[in-house]
């Protein structure tokens, strides 16, 4: 039976990062980390996208996903950051509203603005 995959934060893997560029062994890393070589390999490889998200404050997140409305909810968080500046208090449901009309007003088909894409780009 194949061994279940695990999940590392963007914080374990720019620790495991900062260790490399230390100098300590990799061999010694992967055993630290429990990790395979390969998947050292690929967190090395892919530094500056690992340490940008971290930076970020995504520390604790796994995996960056995505969204499947980009447009719409790029609109979504400039208008939302503009507000929250501006010290407007905003809900969900005027979140979902707005989602909603920027949805319409690029052209993206298929959105619902349902709570699980709001949970989710809450998230992000």
């Amino acid at each position: 039976m194949a061994p279940k995959r695990t999940s590392y934060s963007y914080e374990v893997k720019c620790q495991a990062i900062a260790d490399a560029a230390k100098g300590v062994k990799r061999s010694e890393i992967v055993r630290k980390y429990g990790v395979k070589a390969s998947t050292l390999g690929d967190w090395i490889r892919n530094k500056t996208t690992i340490e940008d998200n971290f930076k970020l404050g995504k520390g604790k997140v796994k995996r960056l996903t995505p969204g499947g409305f980009p447009k719409t909810e790029s609109c979504l968080v400039k208008w939302f950051a503009t507000n929250r500046n501006n010290a407007v208090p905003i809900d969900s449901a005027i979140l979902l509203c707005k989602a909603k009309e920027y949805s319409v007003m690029v052209g993206e088909e298929g959105f619902s603005g349902s709570k699980g894409w709001l949970h989710n780009i809450m998230q992000r």
